[in-house]
Formats: structure tokens, sequence, C-alpha cells
């Protein structure tokens, strides 16, 4: 294609995910490092997560562009975040004159619409960006399903985290150019370690065997069914729960119960550093999930991150799991308390197998995940709607 620039496409990337180092950070350091791109990142200033107000952290000006800005509803009952949007987003728009936009919120979001129609008011030419993690259809209410009609009628390409998230997008009608392109990890601090180093860090005997999760303490993540597998198993295998949430309780109440006594260890969140660790010392993670009315899982970046650390895996068939295992792990029927034993044990008694999964899991987070190759992707992707590239060979169309 002939170059339409004498500079860097510019790109402003439209996300709350952002905000915090672990999730948007690396991902827009690592475009930003590659170059190809003049990239710049705005967020909200304020923001509900879970139900807690949360800070914002910046990062360093050199590994990215970053800047926060006031939003209306960052957070409404029974609505979420799912109607904020920047003020002055039109002034953001102007002072920086993008060639494309991507909108790292879910489609039926305000903030999706708005921006939308503020670039085909005065950008006409500029090219939009979506991206949708949603998995799972459901009916959309007014006004969600006007801003998905909108924004997805007049978006250039859409970017699902899985096949189902494409799926869902086709049966609420898109029909543009769109591809599946995943979360990425940090494989620099998720990466295999001495895990004899570790265990005797954390004061595990050499003889228990420890099935790990570290995530949110609630329903969909099917924990209790996890504690259940674990009271079937040899008395050496243990559980180690690394997080917290609303859950915490009624999992307290089954770890006390005769058959699970001794058996359940609790640690409260950790920042990345201390959970990569902490994870070193697990014999297989575990991911549990279990669909529910509004929600199934999504893509399960603790997997890819297991993965990049060496650990082999264990996770249900809910949503977006048993592509991220791929060969890195065993699958099981979710709410099936029985398989999850099942893999349990085949993991205890084939040591060789179990080396095997964490090999196959650091390939394939090195080749898949780690936000070396997810960028490039992104870039490429990119570059193609700035008009600078030919479409990448990931690209696929939803019909």
């Amino acid at each position: 294609m002939p170059y339409q620039y004498q500079r860097k496409p510019r790109v402003l990337l439209i996300s709350h995910s952002c905000r915090k180092a672990v999730e948007g950070h690396p991902r827009a350091a690592a475009l930003h490092a590659l170059g190809t791109v003049d990239l710049k990142v705005i967020t909200p200033r304020t923001w509900r997560f879970y139900g807690k107000w949360t800070g914002i952290e910046h990062p360093h000006p050199s590994l990215f562009n970053m800047s926060d800005h006031a939003v209306i509803f960052p957070w409404l009952p029974g609505i979420g975040s799912h109607l904020h949007t920047y003020v002055g987003l039109r002034h953001i728009l102007n002072g920086f004159e993008p060639d494309v936009v991507d909108i790292w919120e879910e489609p039926w979001a305000l903030v999706s619409a708005h921006a939308t129609q503020l670039i085909r008011k005065e950008f006409p030419k500029t090219k939009i960006l979506l991206e949708t993690e949603q998995n799972l259809y459901k009916k959309l209410p007014p006004p969600f399903s006007n801003f998905w009609d909108y924004a997805c009628r007049e978006a250039d390409y859409l970017v699902g985290r899985s096949d189902e998230a494409l799926d869902v997008s086709k049966a609420y009608g898109y029909r543009g150019e769109a591809a599946v392109l995943p979360n990425g990890v940090d494989t620099s601090q998720f990466h295999p370690r001495n895990r004899a180093i570790s265990r005797v860090r954390f004061g595990i005997p050499d003889e228990r065997f420890i099935v790990g999760y570290a995530g949110r303490f609630v329903e969909e993540k099917g924990l209790i069914d996890l504690l259940n597998a674990v009271a079937k198993s040899e008395a050496r295998v243990h559980c180690w729960l690394v997080g917290g949430g609303p859950q915490k309780d009624a999992l307290s109440a089954r770890a006390a119960q005769n058959d699970l006594v001794g058996r359940v260890h609790f640690l409260p969140n950790q920042d990345h550093t201390a959970l990569a660790e902490i994870m070193s010392a697990f014999d297989v993670f575990a991911l549990p999930s279990r669909t529910v009315g509004n929600w199934k899982e999504q893509f399960g970046r603790v997997i890819a991150e297991a993965g990049a650390a060496g650990i082999a895996v264990i996770g249900s068939d809910s949503g977006a799991i048993p592509d991220v295992i791929g060969d890195a792990g065993i699958v099981f029927p979710e709410g099936d308390e029985t398989a999850i034993a099942d893999a349990i044990r085949t993991l205890l008694e084939q040591p060789a197998l179990r080396s095997q999964y964490g090999i196959n899991g650091r390939r394939r987070a090195e080749e898949l995940f780690s936000w070396q190759p997810v960028a490039t992707q992104y870039s490429d992707l990119l570059l193609y709607l700035a008009g600078l590239k030919e479409r990448p060979d990931f690209t696929q169309n939803v019909t």
C-alpha cells in the first residue's frame, strides 16, 4: 500500500484498563516500544472496580504517553461503569487528530458510542477499532442496545478476545472485519523458578501436593467445586486460595469441615511480583469456573500466567478456558467435582506429564500470550487500518 503519512500514524487508545500497571500498561508499553505508531492513551480519572473506588497508576513517560481525564458516571448502582464517558472528549480528539482510535471498552458502553459519534463528525477518515470480551449472548436493553448498534455499524474493525466473543458479536448483527487477539501476560515476571526453593520459602513439605488458585472468591469461579474435589483426593493434596471476595466465608466454612481440616490455606490478594513467587510453589494451578446467568470465563489470564511460570494447569470448559489451556493441561466439564478430582489424581501420579504440561505452558505463553507478540499483532492491525500495511493474516470476516 502507498505510504499516506509523513509521520507515524497517530493512535488514540481509550481504555479504563490502562489505569493499572498490571492490566493495561504492559500492552501500551509493548506497542509503544515497537515504534510503529504515535500512541496516546486516555483513561478515567476516577473509577470503581468491584465495588471499590480505585486509584490510578501513571506510567513513566518513557513507557508511553498517557493522560487521565474526568468522566461522567464512572459508576451507577445496577449499571456499573457502562454509562461512563469523557468530559471534553471532542477537545481531546481535536488536540491529537488521530488516524486510528482503539476503543478498549465494550461496544455497548456509552463511551464507545460517544467516541464513535464524535469521530465520524470531526474526523470522518479516522478508523475506529472496537474490542469485546463478551462471550455470552444476552439481550441488551436500551440504551445499551442502541450504543452497540451504532458503534458496531460505524466501526472499521472488531477485535474479540475469543472465538466465542466473535460468535456473540455475529449474533448481535456485526458483519464487518474482525479477528481474535488475546490478552497478554508478563513472561518476565511469570517464569519457571526453582520449585524446591519456593517451597522452602513458604514452608511447604516435600511430600505435600499443592493445587493453587488466584483470583476473586465468587460463586462463578467454582471454588466450592474445587474444595470438594480436593476432599476426594489423597490427604497429601492441599489447596491454596489466593485472593478475596464475597464467598470467603462460605469457603472458610467448607474448609473447616472434617474432610478438609488443615488442607485449605488462604492468602490475601497479592501484587504480581508476590503472586509469581507463590505460584512457583504450586504443583498444579486450577481454574474451575462455572457459567452463570450473565457471565462465563472470558479469557482466564491467570491460566496463561501459570503456564508462563511452567506450572501444569487444570480448568473447566467454561468460556475461553480450553483455548487458553491448549496442550498445557487438562480440561474438565464445569461443575464436575469428580472430574476435577480425577485431573488432580492424574497429575499427582504422573509427574512426567505434569512436567510436560508446564513446558507446553511456557512455550504457549512465549509464542501466544507474552506482550511482544500480542503488541506486534496489534501493531500490524493498526498499520493496516491506517493504510500502511496489507491485511494481517489473522484477519477474518464475521459472516
